[in-house]
């Protein structure tokens, strides 16, 4: 993952910072920083940042805003990646970790499971319950339910619910296979009595 371009003094998240450690002032550095002390006591800044850049080991006893800005770039870029990336990051993983792949081959099978719109696709899905009208029923008998996600040799299984049972029956009610994309039919003998109920009809998928 790329850094952000607009934290330029932070690594994160393409990779780690390697910030230098700061120190306390040691007798051996106490007398440059006094030296340094007295340089911006007297105003004389340009000679106080020479003396501190000409002493690395006096600059690592002081805090500054290049520190500072160092530490508000890193905070702000793990505050933006927690908030707007980790997401992706986490489902990343978790694809990696359980191998997901929905276009395995044989030898990748062993090791890979589906995702869940893949197993919708090989294993079909429920409708809800719905009813059928005597109006719906065209005149010679037909019943069509419209469903843009069957397929034109998909497998449909018709539920009714057991208070229809009789007036199907009597009907003689039967599913028409074939009956192309997007729909399915139903075939009676003769015009049904009263309303079917459809418990749920179930949709397999054969060409994902």
């Amino acid at each position: 993952m790329a850094k952000f371009e607009d934290l330029p003094l932070t690594n994160f998240p393409d990779s780690e910072d390697n910030w230098a450690r700061m120190q306390d002032i040691t007798a051996s550095l106490l007398t440059i920083a006094l030296q340094y002390n007295a340089l911006w006591d007297a105003g004389d800044i340009d000679a106080a940042n020479t003396l501190l850049e000409n002493n690395p080991k006096l600059k690592s006893t002081i805090f500054n805003a290049d520190k500072w800005n160092k530490l508000r770039d890193g905070l702000i870029a793990l505050e933006r990646y927690y908030l707007n990336d980790v997401q992706t990051f986490i489902e990343r993983v978790a694809q990696s970790t359980i191998g997901i792949n929905d276009n395995a081959s044989d030898d990748e099978k062993v090791t890979n499971t589906y995702s869940a719109n893949k197993i919708d696709q090989l294993t079909g899905y429920y409708s809800d319950s719905f009813n059928i009208e005597t109006s719906d029923w065209s005149d010679d008998f037909i019943y069509t339910h419209e469903d843009a996600s069957i397929g034109a040799d998909d497998i449909i299984e018709v539920y009714f619910h057991s208070d229809s049972y009789t007036a199907v029956s009597k009907a003689q009610i039967r599913l028409i296979s074939g009956s192309g994309a997007g729909n399915f039919q139903l075939k009676a003998k003769k015009l049904p009595i009263g309303t079917i109920t459809v418990d749920f009809y179930k949709v397999v998928k054969i060409n994902g």
